[in-house]
């Protein structure tokens, strides 16, 4: 239904047409706004005709233009368009990223192992931050993205538990994180994923075929953007979720009224990436997670192709890397062949990104 040809018409009465002002509820905030405009306008245009009132002088013309609702809906529509998650962006990065500078970088060692502190860049010249804790005898490895708060020294126990896979570990810090420079946004830490890669396979000398992305909350989205851009040899997921525009839809109603074009481009769509061809796929999350439902994972798990498998535990959002976790995670990262030929053809370091 077209409200802005229905107020249009001369022939409709007032009461038709606030009818279809109620109506109007269940289109685009846009489209209510400029019905409200034109339906204002039409009711003043109507008084100037009759003689009613008189045409408005220069000094009132914004106040009788559109009349009290013509001048709500303007209103309105302006602060529709200014939260606006593609125009308020550099606002809502304030929001989604929490990085912590300090934390216990003077670690030398985890589970007996030694760290090893990694220095790279990304695409912009940031320098990045990660440590790489080898494994003896163990051929696969796990690149962790981790979430939107705190720095990888928060990750202590998620590396311990992924060091008892027989797997290594090599964890990172987006940029603005910890150690590392710059200032984080959706596009540059999908860039740091694939920096962070890219140092793994060419620095650090590891099999493309053996890698392994595990992604954490945020950094699902992340791991998903690696896994779409370069050869692993599967993807874990930790407290996932749909997309950014879908989880922000279901925490706070206002943006399910935003339609696709006013997101940024990279909204790390998961489940767009999953429903195609992909490494094989393991999803984990905790029952009373309340920052991103279990439901998300569910959801994932239900758009996404095979090969897949979801695993419910105990626990919230940042507190399930326990014991329950060590024997699927295990299992699935053991479990896996080498993966010739998943993913894109790995790129040096030099490569664009």
């Amino acid at each position: 239904m077209n409200l802005i040809c229905l107020f249009s018409d001369d022939s409709a009465s007032g009461s038709h047409r606030k009818q279809l002002l109620n109506c109007s509820l269940a289109l685009s905030p846009i489209q209510l706004a400029a019905s409200m405009v034109l339906e204002a306008t039409h009711e003043e245009l109507s008084m100037i005709e009759s003689g009613t009132c008189a045409p408005p002088t220069l000094k009132q013309t914004d106040e009788v233009k559109f009349g009290k609702p013509g001048r709500t809906a303007v209103k309105l529509l302006l602060y529709y368009m200014l939260f606006a998650p593609l125009v308020a962006m550099p606002f809502y990065n304030t929001v989604i990223f929490h990085p912590f500078m300090c934390g216990d970088y003077g670690r030398k060692t985890v589970c007996g192992l030694p760290v090893r502190n990694i220095d790279f860049k990304n695409s912009s010249g940031d320098r990045l931050h990660g440590w790489f804790i080898e494994k003896p005898g163990a051929s696969k490895v796990i690149l962790v993205s981790h979430g939107n708060a705190g720095n990888l020294t928060h990750r202590l126990p998620l590396a311990q538990l992924l060091l008892q896979t027989n797997s290594s570990v090599f964890l990172y810090d987006y940029r603005g994180y910890g150690l590392s420079s710059g200032s984080a946004t959706l596009d540059g830490v999908c860039d740091d994923g694939l920096a962070a890669y890219d140092c793994l396979t060419g620095t650090l000398k590891a099999n493309p075929s053996q890698v392994f992305v595990y992604g954490e909350s945020l950094g699902s989205g992340v791991s998903c953007h690696i896994a779409q851009h370069r050869h692993c040899a599967g993807i874990i997921l930790q407290s996932g979720f749909m997309s950014v525009n879908h989880l922000a839809g279901t925490k706070i109603a206002l943006f399910r009224l935003y339609p696709r074009c006013l997101y940024p481009a990279n909204c790390l769509e998961n489940d767009i990436f999953l429903s195609g061809r992909h490494a094989p796929l393991l999803l984990l999350h905790g029952r009373d997670d309340t920052i991103i439902p279990v439901t998300e994972s569910r959801l994932l798990f239900a758009a996404a192709s095979q090969p897949k498998r979801l695993i419910e535990v105990k626990g919230g959002h940042n507190d399930i890397c326990s014991s329950e976790l060590l024997q699927p995670v295990a299992s699935f990262v053991q479990s896996q062949p080498m993966a010739m030929g998943i993913g894109p053809k790995p790129c040096t370091q030099d490569e664009s990104r």
